[in-house]
């Protein structure tokens, strides 16, 4: 993605600084092309940059796979006793009274 922003870069500022050559003389023209410019190379190098972000967002995530350790047992480092299908994440107990129980 950064060759193709160098290259609308590039592109727009060989189209645009020569019209903008021609249009010295007319204030509201001049301004007009400059601020073409600048609008196009801001929201060329934006969507670049979100466009790809917004499409991979969209997609639904992959399958999520058991995990299992190298020998081929239940992965021991884990933290919490729950199954691996909830996903309410573990529990923090902080009164004396649950945690007893």
């Amino acid at each position: 993605y950064i060759m193709k922003a160098i290259s609308i870069i590039l592109l727009v500022c060989l189209m645009g600084i020569p019209v903008i050559i021609i249009a010295q003389e007319n204030t509201s023209a001049f301004y007009f092309v400059a601020v073409g410019i600048i609008f196009t190379v801001c929201i060329s190098i934006l969507c670049l940059i979100f466009v790809p972000k917004i499409r991979a967002s969209m997609k639904p995530p992959p399958a999520k796979k058991k995990h299992r350790s190298a020998s081929g047992g239940p992965d021991i480092s884990r933290t919490s006793t729950q199954s691996d299908t909830d996903n309410s994440g573990i529990k923090i107990l902080s009164s004396p009274i649950a945690m007893a129980e």
